[in-house]
């Protein structure tokens, strides 16, 4: 049981890790870039049609509903005391697609309810794999649950 703990743990951080990097390779540090612009006026925020808005936001609620479904009647986070390593991991692959189809060209309150359901995802399974006490797990899986129902309102995902 340990061994498998340790093998998904590092699994897991292997995903949030490419997740959050979005797939890509170290970038260069800011100190090894030559400037370029030296105009201290920042640049116009890019705008976006209603037809990128609604396609970026169908590619994000789609993945989203995909990857949650079925996740009902899995159990708790922490089963017997112990953590409910399948249904972490569903959370974590969750959250990792919901990463890598985040688009700028998304209306402002998906991207909000998005990030808060990936920070919320991210802080319940950090501590159920910690061991945290069985008060904070229910707390965390409340906010958790709050952040989730609020993504699937913004998607149109029935609950």
């Amino acid at each position: 049981m340990v061994g498998a703990l340790l093998v998904v743990a590092i699994a897991a951080t292997a995903a949030i890790t490419y997740g959050l990097s979005g797939g890509r390779a170290s970038e260069p540090t800011p100190s090894s870039e030559s400037p370029t612009n030296t105009d201290p006026s920042p640049s116009p925020a890019p705008t976006y049609s209603q037809a990128e808005q609604a396609a970026a936001k169908e590619k994000l609620c789609h993945v989203f509903e995909v990857s949650v479904r079925g996740q009902e009647g899995q159990g708790g986070i922490v089963m017997n005391g112990e953590p409910n390593i399948p249904l972490i991991l569903r959370t974590v692959n969750s959250v990792v697609a919901v990463q890598n189809t985040t688009e700028t060209a998304m209306p402002e309150s998906l991207k909000t309810a998005a990030q808060k359901y990936m920070e919320t995802s991210m802080d319940l399974t950090t501590a159920a794999l910690g061991k945290a006490p069985i008060d904070e797990l229910t707390r965390l899986t409340e906010v958790n649950n709050d952040a989730t129902y609020a993504l699937a309102d913004e998607c149109g995902v029935p609950r």
